[in-house]
């Protein structure tokens, strides 16, 4: 019986849903285990912080936004996965000021990159 990745994300959302938070718990402190081991794995590259973004099409966080905190002050970016083009999209953010009583306060981000996901299939 062929599984879809689709299935196989529906199983997971619906499977960590279901989990008591002690397992849950017990689950993210292994991740963090072997995130750790990774970065002993490979001590030339510097991971100041690894992200991971579990199945977004069915999670409510769908990108990550960057901010750099430095004299030298830049734009916040946004990057997330488009599953549709098969490949990553950066954003960054073109409005920075809003006007009083603006409940809204879209930073109106716009593409500025896209990075074309170069995993071979096997």
């Amino acid at each position: 019986m062929a599984v879809t990745n689709e299935q196989l994300q529906d199983l997971f959302q619906t499977t960590w849903d279901a989990m008591p938070p002690e397992l849950k718990a017990l689950a993210l402190a292994i991740r963090e285990r072997e995130e750790r081991r990774h970065r002993e794995r490979l001590p030339d590259l510097q991971f100041d912080r690894h992200v991971k973004l579990w199945y977004p099409r069915n999670r409510p966080t769908k990108a990550v936004v960057v901010e750099l905190m430095d004299v030298r002050a830049t734009d916040d970016i946004r990057i997330s996965y488009d599953f549709d083009r098969d490949g990553w999209v950066v954003e960054q953010a073109f409005t920075h000021e809003w006007h009083m009583g603006d409940l809204t306060c879209d930073p109106n981000w716009r593409e500025v990159a896209f990075i074309v996901n170069m995993m071979e299939e096997k």
